[in-house]
C-alpha cells in the first residue's frame, strides 16, 4: 500500500473532528438537525483551515442513509463513495481548472437531473474566486432559484474577488486561522497515533511557522519525521525548514546594537553557510525586534512561548532596548529587505546595510566622556577669559579732565559739566571738570542744558565729585516706560566697538520692516529719507537733510518706536541721536564710521575724531560715572569747519553745509487742488496755457500762498482719528514731510465734496 502523506490521513471525517473552527461546525450542525439547509454556501478563509474537509462532512450529513444528521456514519454506501469521490451525487469541481464559461455551461445542464441515490444533488466548487465574470453571470440565475434537489458550496480564499451579487445569495461563513495551541495540541495527538516522537516545544515551533494553518503544521510534521533518526527537537524543526533560531538571532541582535560589524559579518556567513538565506536572516531579525516590542506592551501574548526556553535572557534583552530604538531597527531592516529584493545579488546589500546600523553606534562611550571633556574645558577658558577682560575694564580709572579752552562759550554761573570720550570734546564745551571713560554712554534721564544759556567769554576750572556723579546716575539709570533718547541730546561719545558701515544698509532695512509691522508709519515714513551714518553697541546715529525734520523725528513716541525698531533688527537696547546737516557733530559720528570701513581704526577700540565746535550752542549737560580719582588733561578743539565736498573710497562725500532754503512764496504762486496736487508757475511769467487755467478757475479751488498760510499746518504728534484708520494715507503724509514739504490741512463738508 502507497504511503498517504499525514494531512490525507488525518483529514477530519465528522463536524467534531474539525480543529479550530466551532463557531462553523456547530452552526451547520444545527442547522442539519432542524432542517433549515439552505441551497447555496460559500466557505472563505485562509489555506488549511478546514474549509473543503468541512464541505464534505456536509454533504455526507446531508446523503448519509441514517439522516440527515448531524454525525455522519462513514459506513453506508453513500458516505463511502463520497469519501473515495466515487458519488455520483456530490461534484467537487475546481474552479482554477474549469473557470470558463463552457464548463459551467455543462454544469447547468446536469442541474437538471435528479440525484442518483442521494437525498440532494450537491456541487463543491473549490477556489471559486478563480471563475470569471461570465461563468458567474451563466450560473447567477441557477443559484438564485435552483431545484429542490441542487446545494452549491463555493470555498474561497479570496472572498473579495467574487461579485457582490454572489455574496448576497449565499450563506457566508468565514474560517478563523486556527491557534498556536489548538495546532500544537493536534499535532501531539497525530504524532502520538503515528507513533511518532515530538517534543512539545518542536511541537509549538511548528504551531507558530504554520501560521494558523493545519495542513501546513501537518506537512512540516511529516516532513520532520522522514528527516529525523529519532526524537523531533526544536533544532531539528529549524534547521529542516531553513529557520534561524531564536538564542542565535538574539546573539546577533547583540553585536548589531553593540556595533560589533566584524561579528555580524562572521555570524552571517556562517547562518549562511548552513543552509540560511539572506533574506530570511533580515525577515527573523524584524520578528525578532516585533517580539521584543510585544514583551514590552504583553508580556503574555502567545507569539512569545517561542522564547519559553531563552526567557530570561530574552527579557534581559528587552529590557535593553527602548521603544524608539525598537522602532529604529524596524525601519532599517525593513528598508535593508526591500533593497534586497530588487537586486540580483541581495547578500551585498544586506551585509552593507548591517554594516551600516553597527557604525551607528560604534562611537563609545570612553569617546563620549572625551568630548564633553573637551567642551566643559573649552568652556571654562572662555570663561576666564571674560572673567579676565571683566576685571580689567573694572579696575580701568576714571579720566578728570579740566581743560580751558580760548574763545569758547561758557555756561552760566551755575556751570555745566560736560562727558565726552578721550580725545573729543564736544562742540562749544565750556572749561568744565570732565569725567572720561571711553565708550561711556550718559546716563538715562540726563538732560543738556536750554538753548537760553548765555555765553561768557570767561574760563573756569571746576573739580567734579565721585559720590554726586554716582548718585545722579543712579538716578539716571531708573527705567521708565517713555524712550531713554532725546532729541536734545547733540554730545559725540564712541562706543568700543564700532559696526562695520557695510552692514548699515541692512539694518536700516531691518528697523524698517519691523516698524511697518507694526504700523508705526510716521517712523517709516521719516526715518526712510534719513542716513544711518554711525551704529555702535550703545548708540546709533541718524542724519536729516534738514533741521526741522529732526524736531519732527525727535519726538518722544517717535524716538521710543525707533528704540524699539532698532532693538529689533540689532538685538539689543540702543540710544538714537538725530542730527541734521548743518550739525557739525554729525561729521564726528561720519568720519568715526569711515576710518571704521577704510580700516584706519579698529572696530574694537573707538577712533579719535577731532570735534568741530559751534560757537552759537551752548555745551550740554551730561554726567558720567567713575571712581574719585581723576586726572588733568587738556584737549584743544578744532574751530575749522569743513566746507569742501570731496568724495572718498566710503562712498559718500565730505558733509557741506547747503544753502538755507528758498521760500516757495516768494518766487512761485502754488496751485493747490482738491486732490492734493501742486500746479506751480513762476510769478513774473503768464500761465502756460489760459484754458487750463480758465478750466481750473471754474472746477477746482486756487488758494494763493496767502490763503495756505492761514490754514493750520498738519502736526504728525497730533494726528486726526481718520487719519490714523487710514494707514495709506499717513504713510503718504509722513513720506511728504520727511523731504521737507509743508502740509496744511483744510477740512471739506461731505455735501461739497459730493458736489
Amino acid at each position: 500500500m502507497s504511503y498517504v502523506a499525514l494531512y490525507r490521513k488525518w483529514r477530519p471525517q465528522t463536524f467534531t473532528d474539525v480543529v479550530g473552527q466551532k463557531q462553523v461546525s456547530e452552526t451547520l450542525m444545527r442547522a442539519i438537525r432542524e432542517d433549515k439547509v439552505a441551497h447555496a454556501y460559500l466557505f472563505s478563509g485562509p489555506r488549511g483551515t478546514g474549509k473543503t474537509s468541512v464541505a464534505k462532512i456536509f454533504a455526507r450529513a446531508i446523503n448519509c442513509e441514517k439522516g440527515p444528521t448531524d454525525h455522519p456514519c462513514n459506513e453506508c454506501t453513500s458516505c463511502k463513495q463520497i469519501l473515495n469521490g466515487q458519488s455520483m451525487d456530490v461534484l467537487e469541481i475546481d474552479a482554477a481548472s474549469n473557470r470558463g464559461i463552457d464548463e459551467i455551461r455543462s454544469l447547468r445542464e446536469s442541474v437538471k437531473f435528479l440525484p442518483v441515490e442521494g437525498r440532494k444533488k450537491i456541487f463543491i466548487i473549490d477556489e471559486a474566486h478563480m471563475l470569471t465574470n461570465e461563468a458567474w453571470n451563466a450560473l447567477l440565475k441557477t443559484i438564485e432559484e435552483p431545484p429542490p434537489h441542487i446545494m452549491f458550496i463555493f470555498a474561497t480564499t479570496e472572498v473579495d474577488k467574487l461579485p457582490v451579487t454572489i455574496l448576497s445569495r449565499c450563506q457566508r461563513y468565514t474560517f478563523r486561522r486556527i491557534t498556536a495551541d489548538d495546532i500544537a495540541e493536534h499535532l501531539l495527538h497525530v504524532a502520538a497515533e503515528s507513533q511518532i516522537q515530538l517534543t512539545p516545544e518542536a511541537a509549538q515551533l511548528i504551531a507558530i511557522h504554520a501560521d494558523g494553518g493545519l495542513r501546513d503544521a501537518l506537512s512540516i510534521l511529516d516532513q520532520c519525521s522522514g528527516m529525523a533518526t529519532d526524537q523531533i527537537t526544536s533544532e531539528t524543526v529549524e534547521s529542516m525548514i531553513g529557520l534561524v533560531g531564536k538564542e542565535w538571532i538574539m546573539t546577533f541582535l547583540d553585536y548589531l546594537r553593540q556595533g560589533d560589524g566584524a561579528s555580524v559579518l562572521v555570524a552571517c556567513k556562517k547562518a549562511l553557510s548552513e543552509g540560511r538565506d539572506s533574506k530570511q536572516i533580515i525577515e527573523a531579525l524584524i520578528q525578532h525586534v516585533r517580539a521584543l516590542v510585544i514583551e514590552k506592551v504583553l508580556p503574555t501574548a502567545e507569539e512569545l512561548a517561542l522564547y519559553a526556553p531563552f526567557k530570561e535572557k530574552f527579557s534581559a534583552q528587552a529590557s535593553v532596548f527602548s521603544v524608539e530604538d525598537l522602532n529604529y531597527y524596524v525601519k532599517e531592516l525593513q528598508q535593508i529587505l526591500n533593497d534586497a529584493k530588487r537586486v540580483d545579488n541581495p547578500r551585498i546589500v544586506i551585509e552593507m546595510g548591517l554594516l551600516g546600523i553597527c557604525a551607528r553606534v560604534q562611537v563609545s562611550e570612553d569617546d563620549v566622556m572625551e568630548r564633553l571633556a573637551a567642551v566643559e574645558s573649552r568652556l571654562d577658558s572662555a570663561d576666564s577669559q571674560w572673567s579676565v577682560r571683566l576685571a580689567q575694564l573694572e579696575s580701568q580709572p576714571t579720566v578728570t579732565v579740566a581743560a580751558p579752552i580760548q574763545g569758547m562759550n561758557t555756561a552760566t554761573s551755575a556751570g555745566v559739566s560736560t562727558t565726552a570720550t578721550v580725545g573729543t570734546v564736544p562742540p562749544g564745551s565750556a572749561p568744565s571738570p570732565v569725567h572720561v571713560t571711553p565708550g561711556m554712554v550718559p546716563p538715562p534721564g540726563t538732560k543738556p542744558p536750554k538753548r537760553s544759556v548765555r555765553p561768557t567769554k570767561s574760563s573756569s576750572v571746576a573739580t567734579a565729585v565721585g559720590p554726586a556723579v554716582s548718585e545722579a546716575h543712579k538716578g539716571g539709570a531708573t527705567k521708565s516706560k517713555g524712550p531713554i533718547s532725546s532729541v536734545e541730546d547733540k554730545s559725540v561719545v564712541f562706543g568700543q566697538r564700532i559696526v562695520n558701515p557695510k552692514t548699515y544698509g541692512k539694518i536700516k532695512s531691518d528697523m524698517l520692516n519691523y516698524a511697518s509691522s507694526r504700523s508705526w508709519n510716521l517712523v517709516s515714513g521719516f526715518y526712510k529719507n534719513a542716513e544711518l551714518i554711525y551704529v555702535d553697541e550703545e548708540r546709533v546715529v541718524f542724519l536729516f537733510s534738514q533741521a526741522p525734520l529732526v524736531a519732527i523725528a525727535g519726538h518722544s513716541d517717535r524716538l521710543y518706536e525707533v528704540e524699539q525698531s532698532m532693538d529689533q533688527a540689532l538685538g539689543y537696547s540702543v540710544r538714537v541721536q538725530l542730527f541734521s546737516k548743518v550739525d557739525p557733530e554729525a561729521k564726528q559720528y561720519w568720519q568715526a564710521a569711515k576710518d571704521v570701513a577704510m580700516g584706519v581704526a579698529s572696530q574694537s577700540t573707538p577712533p579719535k575724531a577731532p570735534v568741530t565746535p559751534a560757537s552759537d550752542r551752548p555745551s550740554p549737560s551730561i554726567q558720567s560715572v567713575g571712581p574719585s580719582k581723576t586726572e588733568s588733561v587738556s584737549v584743544k578743539p578744532i574751530s575749522k569747519p569743513v566746507s569742501e565736498a570731496v568724495v572718498d573710497d566710503f562712498g559718500t562725500g565730505a558733509m557741506e553745509i547747503p544753502p538755507p532754503p528758498i521760500d516757495e512764496f516768494d518766487s512761485v504762486e502754488p496751485v493747490v487742488d482738491d486732490f492734493g496736487a501742486t500746479a506751480v508757475s513762476p510769478a513774473n511769467h503768464s500761465p502756460v496755457n489760459s484754458d487750463v487755467a480758465s478750466e481750473l478757475g471754474e472746477k477746482k479751488k486756487t488758494l494763493t500762498a496767502t490763503n495756505l498760510q492761514s490754514l493750520p499746518k498738519w502736526d504728525p504728534n497730533h494726528c486726526r482719528p481718520e487719519e490714523l484708520e487710514n494707514p495709506l494715507l499717513i504713510g503718504a503724509l509722513a513720506h511728504a514731510a520727511a523731504e521737507g514739504n509743508d502740509i496744511y490741512v483744510e477740512i471739506v463738508p461731505d455735501d461739497e465734496e459730493e458736489s
